[in-house]
Parts: structure tokens; C-alpha cells; sequence
């Protein structure tokens, strides 16, 4: 769309003849009419109407020169009609109301400069796009400022329960029986509405019919719509497919929204808490895994626990919490096929990797480049030197030359940071790395050190996922060094104690299902996305590849299951790949041996807990000082999330074998105590198995 003319100078006239001097008048008019737009502040209530509900708009001006009459503009835009930016009818199609500034329409105050207008609610329809804006002209075909200076509403009654089977077509009454899942369990998690056309929709998407699934698809937005959350209207958003070479060939896709400079997304998390930083790119994994590695019905739970994972070990990793998503595209918004309509089911939101990650991580403002084939290429330039890919392409020419030990390594890498990664990528096994893609590289300048971001954590939970793990700093070497790898297996150590073990695992990955999945529900959001997905159309069609989609793939193909299966998986495979850890990566690593510690009898009415370490009596190792740990851990809740143990920092000091606690310091709650021996040379055991107390 056109921006506004900017007017010819006077200058100018002669050479153009006075026959054209009425179209530069229109010119000038037309300017004036957007420097008046611009100085309006508009707003409408309620914030997030309901059908038969009137709104009532105000525009209030604020500065010279004041108006005295402005005109309101508002678009209907219903269900399945979409208007899209780039439509003819965008121009053309609104409805012209005067505003009142004397007491009428709604105006409460006269003369105050406040204008006001009333939509009746017989304007007011469920699922109706309602876009307006202000002027003081009464026609609305003016050009608009660039950027589009133009509020909207969205008109909604709230999300209805919704129908589905796991395979309608089936001979299996089992699986034929359609269960009813309430609008309750339907918005556990937050509801984001896309309204655009089919066509841009399914465009986006599903496989283009002139693209291969190879091929993958480009950087481009190709498609606009309007995005709505909390009541908020988010118009005019551009969207895609996101991924790489797989981008159109599961059948359920992942999507990629790009929000308007002006009108960043507020995103908030799984407790209903606001994200740091305003979003300007939102990312929406499917929650289905590729069909032929077996694990799909996992519903995200991969990738959600991995970067969570990161997260809690130290390593700076994506934000993510799970929404149902629904998208306007038809007239009905529950037809009888329960594969048309709204509901399109449950997505993962990722934390997009740009400037706002710093501000969301409380990370010093540094370089941050995503790393593709073994090249750099700049996603947020916030450092002193604002080189694009000189800085990291000099990083690694210098990775790719490292041979044998040197200090290289400790000058240029945050290798704490590195080992922490390192310890979770063994972890989960997330080794899709080893072409040099799947992560990227951050630049921090308080410390003039690079750091490894993870990124595209999917293929994970499974030793059968592809890739080997082998990214940069293993193959240049980085464990050659004895001091450096006894390091990185003190910090792997640590995780195992605090963080990957049996116990705290299983906490966690109850926590996370808990979110799609409650125990007071019997027909839960996961199970919903199951209904929808499980037998799609689309799954076994032309539109997806039947060796990644296919259809009756969920839960190790068992259709009596549902996502109890794969939590108990998970936790198996902690069990196992902790074992795996010991015996493969920790096998030669020989810390002071684990301490035992002991709880003081209290005293009646004793005001301070009391604990002693000590290390096995048939040891004779010598210790320097000794750390402690007193950590609070908290279950979750539906409004607040689980504290777990190595959220808790070491208490800071160096210590003897005894720790007081005076309980007055400390909040209220349950805490775990632990304790760790270190030598004169630096040397450190492992921590102890924990004590729980309660304050």
C-alpha cells in the first residue's frame, strides 16, 4: 500500500503549470489530515467485548490545533471474509459516524477534548474483527501514515467446548466414540487467535503444490493476518512456516508470526507472569514429533524440559510455555467435522533468539549470531564492536586451527558456561549439532568471552535421534586438556546430583504434563490435540510425507494410551542415560569421596537448625573447607511454579563441617540441605545425598 505524498515545495509550480495546481492542494489537504490523525490518542471499552455488548470509542487530542468535529471509521471484518492489507476493499470498505465532544453519543464530559462514540451492540457478533480510526474528515479514503495508524477490537463470547474421536472413521467404537472436551480444560494454557483467509492460512502451513518438501521454503513472510491474545488486537501481522527442510512435511506444521514494530506481542508465561521484553517474533513448535522416530504424543514435552533444563543448569536457553491455538478462517466455528473449525489444537511458544533474549536473561547487552552450516550470520549486534561476521567467523577459523593444549580456550570461551551445556546436551541427547547447526553463538563483552546458545532441541529423549553430537569445541578438542575435562565432569557431577537424577526428574516432568494435562481432567487439552491430529486428513494426504506424518502415530501407536505413556517413558530414560552418564562420561573421574551429613537433636524451642559433614570413616583424605547448600523447593501450582533445588545458590564462604541455620532468616517452607568436601589442592567430592527440613 502507498504512503502518504509528501506535497511539492511552491518551487515546483511553475514547471508543473497552474492546471495541476488543484491536485497539489488535495495534496496539501491530505497531509494535514495525517499530521491531525497523529495527534489523537484513540481507545475503545471494554477492552475485549462480547456479542450484544456496546463499545464506546473516545479520541482525545492532544495538542494543537484542536479539533472540533472528528469523524470515526470503523471495518467489519466476519468470520471467513477476511480483509486482508493488501485487499482493494481495505481502502474502501468503512462506515463513517461522527464523534461528539458536546455531551452526546456517549460523551460524558462536553468541551473537554475528549470525543466519544457509541457502536450499538447490534454491531457486536461473536468471532467479528472491528477495526477504526479517527479523523477530522468525514470521508475515510485518505491515505494512511506508514506503519498504519488504526486500532481494532475483537468481538468474543470465549471458547466453547469442542468435540472430537481419536479416529471418527474407525471401526473401533473405542476409537469412533467422540468425547467432549470442556472450554475449562480447552484454556488451561493461553489462547491465541489467528484470523486470516484459507488460503493464506493453508498456504502457510501445508506444502505449497509447486515446492518440494526438501526445498524447506525461505525467510519470507508471505502472508498477513491479525493475531489476538488477551483482548489484545494484533493487526496487520505477517506469517510463515517455520523449520527447515521438514517445514511442510508433518502434517501439523510449526508456525512463525512477525508482529509490527509498533505493537510487539506481550507474551506471559505458564503462571500468567509477563515476559521480560515485548516479543517481535513469535515461534509455535507443533508438539508432534517426525513419525519415524516413534515418539510422537510426546506434545512437546522434549523440548519444553530441555530448555527448561539448560535453564535451570545456567546455560541462558529459549523461554517456552504451551498454547492452544485457534484460527478464523471459516464462517463456522465448530462445524460437525471435527477437523474444520477453530480449533487447531496445542503449540509450543519458543522464545525467538534476538535482542529481547539479553532483557528476558538479564544477559549484558552482547552479539548474538545463529550458527548454520558451520557459518555465522547476525541475529542482534548490542556490543561495543558491531561487527556483523567478522567476530564470529575469526571465532571460528581459530576453533577450526585448535590442536593439543593451549590457553587459547580459557581466554576465549565461557567454558563453565560451556560445560553446563555440554552436561545437558549429554543429557537428553541432543546431538542434532554435528553439522554445525542447531545452536548459536553469543558474544559477551563484560567478559570478552563467547557463549553456546541452544536452539531446535526437538530430536531429543532418545538415544535413536539423529546426529552425533560431535559440534565445534569437541572436535577442536576442548577435552584434550585433563584440567579441563576434570572441569567439565566436576560441573556434569554437580547436574547429576542436583538436577538429572531420578528423584528431581520425575518431579519435573509431572510438573511440565501437569500444564496440558491435569488430573482433574479427564478429557484434557493433550487428549483434545490427540483427537484432532492422531487421524487428520492431512496426515496421510499429499500435503505432508507419509514417512514423517502418517496417521495413528501417536503413543508408540497404542490408541488406548494417552500421555501417561510417555512421561513414564521419560522418566525410564532418565534412569538409563544417568546410568549411561556414570558409567561412560564419569567413569574415570575421581572426586573426594561423597560426605555423609547428620542433623543435630534441637534443643526445645530451639531457634536454629544444626548439621555436620564428614566423610566415611575408612577414608583418609584430607579437607580444606567445606561448601553447603540449604536450598528452598516448592511443588507447583496452578498460579505459581515449582522451586527446585539448584534454583538455590551454595551458601557463599568458605566453611567448616558444621552449618547453623537460625530459622528467622529464612522463609517459611521446605528446604534440603546438603553439603561437599573440598581439598587443599582444590579437589572436590560430590555432594552429599540431601536432608530435607521443613521451617
Amino acid at each position: 500500500m502507498r504512503g502518504p505524498v509528501i506535497p511539492l515545495s511552491i518551487c515546483q509550480l511553475p514547471i508543473l503549470g497552474l492546471l495541476q495546481l488543484p491536485l497539489i492542494i488535495a495534496g496539501l489537504l491530505a497531509f494535514n489530515s495525517l499530521q491531525g490523525l497523529a495527534e489523537l490518542s484513540t481507545k475503545h471499552f471494554p477492552h475485549a467485548p462480547q456479542e450484544n455488548e456496546s463499545v464506546r470509542i473516545t479520541a482525545e487530542t492532544t495538542g494543537p490545533p484542536h479539533q472540533k468535529t472528528l469523524w470515526l471509521h470503523y471495518q467489519l471484518v466476519d468470520p471467513g471474509n477476511y480483509i486482508a492489507l493488501s485487499d482493494a476493499n481495505y481502502q474502501t470498505d468503512w462506515i463513517s459516524v461522527p464523534m461528539s465532544d458536546e455531551g452526546l453519543f456517549g460523551d460524558t464530559s462536553p468541551h473537554d477534548g475528549l470525543f466519544t462514540v457509541t457502536l450499538g451492540p447490534e454491531l457486536q457478533r461473536h468471532r467479528r474483527l472491528v477495526r477504526y480510526r479517527c479523523s477530522k474528515y468525514r470521508s475515510p479514503q485518505f491515505p494512511l501514515p506508514k506503519g498504519i495508524s488504526q486500532n481494532a477490537y475483537f468481538v468474543y463470547n470465549g471458547v466453547p467446548d469442542w468435540q472430537g474421536a481419536i479416529n471418527p472413521r474407525s471401526k473401533n467404537p473405542k476409537l469412533a466414540q467422540a468425547v467432549s472436551f470442556s472450554s475449562k480444560a480447552l484454556t488451561r494454557v493461553p489462547v491465541y487467535h489467528l484470523i486470516s483467509k484459507q488460503e493464506f492460512v493453508e498456504q502457510a502451513t501445508w506444502r505449497p503444490r509447486s515446492r518440494s518438501f526438501q526445498s524447506g521454503g525461505g525467510k519470507r513472510y508471505e502472508h498477513t493476518g491479525t493475531f489476538v491474545y488477551q483482548g489484545t488486537v494484533y493487526d496487520h501481522i505477517q506469517f510463515r512456516a517455520r523449520g527447515g527442510v521438514w517445514r511442510h512435511a508433518m502434517g501439523k506444521n510449526m508456525w512463525k508470526f512477525n508482529f509490527r514494530a509498533k505493537q510487539p506481542f506481550q507474551a506471559h508465561d505458564h503462571f500468567g507472569t509477563p515476559y521480560e521484553s515485548h516479543w517481535d517474533k513469535l515461534n509455535l513448535g507443533a508438539c508432534i514429533q517426525q513419525g519415524n522416530y516413534g515418539m510422537r504424543g510426546e506434545q512437546g514435552m522434549f523440548e519444553a524440559l530441555t530448555y527448561r533444563l539448560f535453564n535451570l543448569a545456567g546455560t541462558p536457553a529459549p523461554a517456552t510455555h504451551w498454547i492452544h491455538l485457534r484460527i478464523i478462517d471459516h464462517e463456522e466455528e465448530s462445524p460437525r467435522d471435527q477437523y474444520s473449525g477453530d480449533f487447531w489444537g496445542l503449540y509450543l511458544a519458543v522464545e525467538n533468539l534476538d535482542g529481547s533474549f539479553f532483557e528476558q536473561h538479564k544477559l549484558p547487552q552482547g552479539n548474538l549470531y545463529k550458527i548454520e552450516n558451520y557459518r555465522a550470520s547476525a541475529r542482534h549486534l548490542g556490543s561495543p564492536f558491531k561487527q556483523s561476521n567478522a567476530a564470529p567467523a575469526k571465532f571460528l577459523q581459530a576453533l577450526a586451527r585448535r590442536r593439543g593444549i593451549d590457553d587459547w580456550w580459557e581466554t576465549n570461551v565461557d567454558l563453565g558456561s560451556y560445560y553446563r551445556y555440554r552436561s545437558i546436551l549429554e543429557a537428553v541427547h541432543h546431538y542434532d549439532i554435528g553439522h554445525g547447526k542447531n545452536y548459536y553463538y553469543l558474544y559477551d563483552p563484560s567478559q570478552a568471552k563467547w557463549l553456546t546458545i541452544p536452539w531446535d532441541v526437538d530430536l531429543t529423549w532418545a538415544e535413536s535421534m539423529y546426529g552425533s553430537g560431535h559440534e565445534p569445541f569437541i572436535r577442536a578438542g576442548v577435552f584434550r586438556n585433563e584440567q579441563r575435562r576434570h572441569a567439565y565432569q566436576s560441573q556434569l557431577a554437580e547436574i547429576r546430583d542436583l538436577l538429572f537424577n531420578e528423584s528431581v526428574m520425575s518431579t519435573l516432568i509431572d510438573d511440565h504434563a501437569r500444564i496440558i494435562d491435569p488430573p482433574e481432567d479427564n478429557a484434557s487439552l493433550a487428549d483434545a490435540d490427540r483427537a484432532l491430529w492422531d487421524y487428520h486428513p492431512v496426515m496421510n494426504s499429499r500435503e505432508s510425507m507419509r514417512h514423517k506424518a502418517d496417521q495413528g502415530q501417536f503413543y508408540f501407536r497404542n490408541s488406548e494410551a494417552d500421555l501417561n505413556i510417555m512421561t513414564g517413558y521419560m522418566k525410564q530414560f532418565v534412569r538409563k542415560r544417568s546410568q549411561w552418564m556414570d558409567r561412560k562420561l564419569l567413569q574415570d573421574y575421581t572426586p573426594l569421596s561423597r560426605p555423609v551429613i547428620q542433623r543435630q537433636k534441637d534443643k526445645e524451642g530451639a531457634s536454629a537448625f544444626q548439621f555436620s559433614a564428614a566423610l566415611p570413616s575408612d577414608r583418609n583424605e584430607p579437607v580444606d573447607h567445606w561448601q553447603w547448600r540449604f536450598a528452598l523447593i516448592k511443588t507447583q501450582e496452578r498460579d505459581q511454579p515449582a522451586r527446585y533445588e539448584i534454583e538455590s545458590p551454595p551458601i557463599q564462604g568458605r566453611h567448616g563441617n558444621t552449618l547453623r541455620i537460625q530459622k528467622e532468616r529464612w522463609i517459611p517452607g521446605k528446604y534440603r540441605v546438603r553439603s561437599r568436601a573440598v581439598s587443599p589442592t582444590g579437589k572436590m567430592s560430590r555432594w552429599s545425598l540431601p536432608f530435607e527440613c521443613q521451617i
